[in-house]
């Protein structure tokens, strides 16, 4: 991988894999049980008593070459997983996912490294590694990746070896492979070498009846380094990127609050507050409120991240067994430990017995902090070490709160998680620090104390990923100018608006030149529309064609759109310039008078095209029947799409009218998602 550091916030990236597959070289079949197909692989497995398997050779021309193999101390290979089904009769049918020396069944003497499959009688996933044996008796098992397997399994895979005698496995729930689900390491021996197949295979034992279906596609190879490319997140906010490769540009999106205690903007009672370059709270048993608070902006209800490092240091304590606690985190206002109000916070917590608790807190205001009766002890996370620098980052999804920390200032080394369900917190618009407001009787200068310094606070609002590269589109237009109309005057762009005032057959359309002709097999277009008044009217709501006569029904530019039908109903049409209408009404609502609609348009394939509709965002909640496919072999005539075109839907009845607006336009070209 190569990043590059420009001038302006500029930075280029090559992601290019050594190697990628689209199926059709170098691939060999044994058995009935794996089909190469177009793209991908359709597998149907069950345990027979027969060898079935299908291998990709790496030396063949098209990947890595002849007398090429993966290398024997650094590699990445990757590959996504889907299951449609499984069945099961009570015992065990196995598959291995693997990279081997070999090139035959399961009961082959072989190198390998491989996650083994399981499913019927239990079911389980578990990195296996073998030296010269069959991968039914491998030479070293790792734990189980609970939690996998299912008949809905639909994940990311990866094998990594890191230097001659590392290998781990992970596995993720996403395309960029940001999200983990769980990973292990194993130790081999620098023994295991000549890694020339990818393979997928069915374990040679006796007949059971359990199945496992599904598709395995999108392998990429990375030869010769230890991990695969990946964008940067340490560097300037709204920062630029560009993969060399494939032109595709990137924005880095900006922290909503970014406090590094250069200056003090907190409003403090008692003795904690901002000094020497971090906050410092500080936890006695005397009875008295030391809090530390600053107002931010209300974070979404739904998504964020925030990151925060703090440092416990517990000294002093000489008799008794009471607690000091100290709590650092969000809150809807502006109280101390005994307020009731939500709080989303991590606690720290100490006492004479050498207990010393990290615990995440989620609580609504019901109950004060003060009057929890579970304390950090019994909501832990993990130890902590006095005098010792921790990493936090909390993550709000819905009503899940996950409490990470980490070792390390880049975030990578974690040692403690848990995740709380908590429903009714909201308003979070505050940071308070405070302690437990508690006086032990006797004398406090046998309490001791327990100090913690917090710094450098992130906050990402509207995300559970934190720093993320949002993929720049082919197109965009917030309808402030450059529109042609075509025909009437009911569709006009205003105010940084499209507005249809629709009336009857009145034939009314704008257009604009994309700038770039789409690619015939994938794009991804957005649009927000909203609708005032509705009385069974049509509308050309979003249309990407090679011209601009695309109002009436049956007209012969190249075109694929969503519309308004007169049910009610969104409709996806398509046109292939022969004067025929391909029109398919999904059983998607219109939106409710008032409410936004946010529409997702994929051309997922030359033949394939896919709707989506949401509410709040478009990665908001998916409306009633959303998604709606139109799959048509002859949707693939439909070429050189260099035009959007909005209006009306002349067709003749007068007594149909639509008042509408629309905003935000965007069209990705050449993917099928947004990343």
């Amino acid at each position: 991988m190569t990043i590059k550091y420009l001038d302006s916030k500029r930075i280029s990236l090559d992601t290019s894999a050594t190697f990628t597959t689209d199926f059709s070289t170098g691939w060999a079949e044994t058995g009935s049980q794996y089909t190469i197909g177009s793209n991908q692989i359709d597998y149907v497995t069950k345990r027979d008593g027969a060898d079935h398997y299908v291998n990709l050779d790496l030396q063949d021309s098209n990947a890595l070459g002849s007398g090429n193999n993966l290398s024997d101390t650094a590699f990445v290979v990757r590959w996504h997983m889907t299951n449609s089904g499984n069945t099961s009769d009570g015992y065990t049918v196995t598959d291995y996912l693997t990279v081997r020396s070999g090139n035959t069944g399961s009961g082959q003497s072989q190198d390998y490294f491989a996650f083994r499959l399981e499913h019927g009688h239990r079911n389980e996933l578990t990195p296996i590694v073998g030296n010269g044996g069959d991968l039914e008796s491998p030479t070293s098992i790792g734990a189980n990746l609970a939690g996998i397997v299912s008949a809905t399994m639909d994940n990311y895979f990866e094998i990594k070896r890191t230097s001659a005698t590392s290998v781990t496995f992970g596995i993720y729930s996403d395309s960029s492979y940001s999200t983990l689900v769980n990973e292990q390491t194993l130790t081999v021996s620098s023994s295991y070498t000549g890694m020339r197949y990818f393979s997928m295979m069915t374990r040679n034992s006796s007949t059971r009846g359990s199945t496992m279906t599904g598709v395995l596609n999108d392998i990429k190879i990375y030869n010769g380094v230890t991990s695969a490319p990946s964008k940067p997140t340490n560097v300037q906010d709204n920062s630029i990127l560009v993969e060399k490769d494939t032109g595709r540009r990137y924005w880095l999106n900006s922290k909503t609050l970014n406090e590094d205690f250069s200056s003090d903007n907190w409003t403090d009672i008692g003795s904690n507050g901002v000094t020497g370059g971090h906050l410092q709270l500080d936890s006695y048993l005397d009875g008295t409120d030391n809090t530390t608070y600053r107002a931010i902006t209300e974070l979404s209800d739904t998504e964020f991240v925030m990151k925060f490092s703090f440092k416990p240091s517990y000294t002093g304590y000489t008799t008794g067994t009471w607690s000091h606690l100290v709590y650092f985190g969000l809150a809807s206002g502006t109280g101390n430990s005994a307020s009731t109000q939500d709080w989303v916070t991590i606690g720290i917590e100490a006492w004479s017995s050498g207990n010393r608790k990290i615990g995440g807190f989620a609580i609504n205001n019901n109950t004060a902090i003060s009057d929890m009766p579970s304390t950090p002890a019994n909501n832990s996370i993990m130890t902590f070490a006095s005098a010792t620098t921790y990493y936090c980052k909390i993550i709000r999804n819905g009503d899940d709160f996950t409490f990470n920390i980490y070792s390390d200032s880049a975030y990578s080394t974690q040692v403690g998680t848990v995740t709380r369900t908590v429903s009714g917190i909201t308003g979070l618009d505050t940071l308070v620090g405070t302690n437990w407001i508690i006086s032990k009787s006797g004398s406090s200068g046998n309490d001791g104390a327990l100090d913690c310094e917090i710094d450098d606070i992130s906050i990402w609002n509207g995300t559970t990923t934190g720093a993320t590269w949002t993929m720049e589109p082919t197109f965009r237009d917030e309808y402030t100018g450059g529109w042609t109309t075509n025909s009437g005057t009911g569709v006009a762009v205003s105010g940084g608006e499209v507005t249809w005032n629709i009336a009857g057959n009145q034939s009314n359309q704008i257009s604009k030149a994309i700038g770039s002709t789409l690619s015939d097999t994938a794009w991804v277009a957005q649009f927000e529309v909203e609708l005032s008044a509705y009385s069974s009217g049509e509308a050309n709501i979003l249309a990407l064609s090679s011209g601009t006569a695309v109002t009436a029904q049956n007209s012969t530019d190249d075109t694929i759109l969503v519309r308004f039908a007169d049910t009610g109903k969104y409709n996806v049409s398509f046109r292939t310039g022969n004067g025929t209408d391909y029109s398919y009404v999904s059983t998607i609502d219109k939106p409710a008078n008032g409410t936004r609609h946010y529409i997702t348009l994929v051309r997922n394939s030359s033949t394939e095209a896919i709707l989506y509709v949401r509410t709040g965002s478009h990665s908001g909640t998916q409306v009633t029947n959303s998604p709606h496919t139109v799959t048509q072999s002859t949707m693939s005539g439909a070429t050189g799409l260099d035009t959007v075109t909005q209006g009306g839907w002349n067709t003749g009845n007068s007594g149909r009218t639509l008042t509408m607006v629309g905003d935000n336009l965007k069209i990705y070209n050449g993917v099928t998602t947004i990343n």
